[in-house]
Parts: structure tokens; C-alpha cells; sequence
């Protein structure tokens, strides 16, 4: 499972923009539509949003996620959940344990990470103080000095997997905190590779902008309310699609990545009756 954030122009209305706000332009002034911003879980190997929540041109990323995080059945146990590093938090990482999945998040190289355990498939054991502790100035320079050791600290376990990825930049190196701590049980290069599939949600996202709602195409609704609604009619509609084409490829024993995506939806398109294309007429008038 993955959790990544995508923006959405609104009809630029006034309820919209009191609502929403827009995007801040270089040089001052802003964006010429009121902007939306989606926080979304997503399965990476069927691209199936199943859950998101929305906030306006003003918020940050990392609360959305938060709040995406603590509610009730996403996540669920037996998930790992992944995350880029501008949405990385410690309440995130707290939140996804508490309901009982996993998570597998880049962090920054500011994160201090201590070695407390070097293991055979080339990660590490750490430990990650809880940022809001306190005293935690004064705690830093008894650690500096040997004094004290940090897993004393209100915190958590964490194990380590740093790689690179070849041909991406001039040695950036990736850096993973997960909560499988043993490694037998997810070992580092299956740390990377699920970390590596991250990104499907990425598609997932371009699959609904581009391929289904089209591309440049702004929400129509002219109200806050309805801008929502229509989100969510597109939200229901790619999972839909999305579900049609997991079990076309369960039944041809095929990973849903090797079906296309735009395929499908001309597919469904086609068997869509062009009525359901127009508004109901109002009522006849007058007698029969």
C-alpha cells in the first residue's frame, strides 16, 4: 500500500475558492483555479484507491497522510504501507503501527538513525526518539557524552535498509525505515523492491487525471460540495474499473499491470448508454 498526495483544479467559483484557496504563484498572486488536494491509500499492484482524504490549497501533506492513517480500517493488519520522505512523521510511522499494519518510509538524511545492530543481509537495527519528548536537548548531550542510551528515550524500533538505485542521479542513496524488524522475515533487497513499488500510485493518479477525467480537464461543480462529489464519482469509477480488471487477470492468471488501463475504460465507455450522458428532463406539463 502506498500513500501519496495529488492536486486538483476546481471551477474557479467564489464558494469554490473560499473553500478551497489557490495555488500561490512566483512573483505573487495565484494559481487561476481554486485547488483541491487529495491524500490517497492505494493498492500498488492493482492501483485501487481505497481511501482518501481532502484538504485545500493551504495544507501540507503531512497531516493529511496523518489523518489518512488513523482512519478505521486503513490501514488494516497484514499491510505495508510505504510513503516518500516529504510525508515521512513520526505520528505517521506511530499511527500505522497502532493499527496493526506495517510500513516501509523513506526518511531524509537529517533523521538520526543510530546503529544499534548491524545483520546479515546488509541492514541495521535503530531507534527513533519520539520528537516531542521532553527534555530531549538536554537528553541529546547525554548521549553525546555515553551518558545514556537513546533507546531510554519514549520512542521506537526500527530497522535500517539503505541502496541506491543505478542510473538515478550521482549516488543518491535511498534510505528505508520499516517496522520488520527481523530480516529473515523481509529481507533488505525485498525491503527495496517493495519500496520500488511505490510509485505505482503515481499511475494510479494518472489514470484518473489523464486517462479517465482527461487531461487539463478541471472539476466542473461549481460548488465545495459538489466538487467533492464529483471526486468521489471518480474515485468509485477507477475502482471499479480497476476491480473489473483484477479479475480478468486473476481469471488469465496475469498481473493486473500487464492489462491496459485506457483499453479498459474504452471498453466500458462503449457499453455505457450515451442517455445517462444528459440531465433528466423536468416534468411534462399540462394534459396527456
Amino acid at each position: 500500500m502506498s500513500i501519496d498526495g495529488v492536486e486538483l483544479d476546481a471551477a474557479d467559483t467564489p464558494a469554490n475558492a473560499s473553500r478551497f484557496g489557490y495555488r500561490s504563484a512566483k512573483g505573487g498572486g495565484h494559481g487561476p483555479y481554486p485547488l483541491v488536494l487529495v491524500m490517497a491509500l492505494a493498492e500498488c499492484g492493482t492501483h485501487a484507491v481505497t481511501a482518501i482524504e481532502t484538504g485545500n490549497a493551504d495544507d501540507a501533506e503531512q497531516p493529511l497522510a496523518l489523518s489518512l492513517a488513523r482512519t478505521p480500517r486503513n490501514p488494516e493488519p497484514g499491510m505495508l504501507v510505504m510513503a516518500d520522505r516529504g510525508i515521512y512523521s513520526y505520528p505517521l510511522l506511530t499511527a500505522v503501527r497502532e493499527a496493526g499494519a506495517d510500513f516501509a518510509l523513506r526518511v531524509t538524511a537529517k533523521l538520526d538513525l543510530p546503529v544499534l545492530e548491524r545483520l546479515p543481509d546488509g541492514s541495521y537495527r535503530s531507534y527513533i526518539a519520539e520528537p516531542k519528548t521532553k527534555n530531549l536537548t538536554s537528553s541529546r548531550s547525554r548521549l553525546a557524552k555515553g551518558a545514556m542510551d537513546i533507546t531510554e528515550l519514549p520512542g521506537t524500533h526500527v530497522r535500517v535498509v539503505d541502496y541506491d538505485v543505478p542510473g538515478r542521479g550521482k549516488g543518491e542513496v535511498f534510505t528505508v525505515v520499516t517496522s520488520v524488524l527481523d530480516y529473515q522475515e523481509l529481507p533488505a533487497p525485498e525491503i527495496a523492491a517493495a519500496y520500488d513499488q511505490r510509485w505505482e500510485i503515481e499511475i494510479a493518479f494518472d489514470e484518473i487525471e489523464t486517462r479517465q477525467r482527461g487531461p487539463g480537464t478541471v472539476l466542473r461543480s461549481r460548488s465545495p460540495d459538489l466538487v467533492l462529489q464529483e471526486l468521489y464519482g471518480l474515485l468509485i469509477t477507477h475502482y471499479a474499473i480497476r476491480q473489473l480488471m483484477t479479475e480478468a487477470a486473476d481469471q488469465a492468471e496475469l498481473d493486473p499491470d500487464r492489462l491496459s488501463f485506457t483499453r479498459t475504460l474504452n471498453i466500458v465507455r462503449r457499453q455505457v448508454t450515451a442517455q445517462a450522458a444528459f440531465s433528466p428532463l423536468p416534468p411534462e406539463t399540462g394534459n396527456d
